[in-house]
């Protein structure tokens, strides 16, 4: 197995593990919403209801990280074409 076969594997297992990992605290997040219904005051629920939409704040992060993701992949290629040396003509 290659150094790159193994970094591979790794990073399939270490994002199998992110996923449990999210799950979890999705269903804890659920219960704990559950149980917040049952015993908040209705003023409070309401209250619940002036928040900004957590949907669509992720997928704003989310737009706003590609963005600058996608910023750094042309960086990095461009520092790269910068160190390739160019053969003699």
């Amino acid at each position: 197995m290659t150094v790159t076969e193994i970094a591979d594997e790794v990073q399939v297992q270490l994002l199998f593990l992110a996923q449990i990992a999210q799950e979890n605290a999705v269903a804890a997040m659920e219960r704990a919403a559950e149980r917040a219904q049952r015993v908040l005051p209705a003023a409070a629920i309401r209250f619940a209801g002036r928040l900004p939409d957590a949907v669509k704040l992720v997928d704003r992060g989310f737009e706003t990280t590609e963005q600058w993701l996608q910023s750094q992949r042309q960086f990095a290629a461009k520092l790269g074409d910068a160190m390739t040396p160019t053969p003699p003509v």
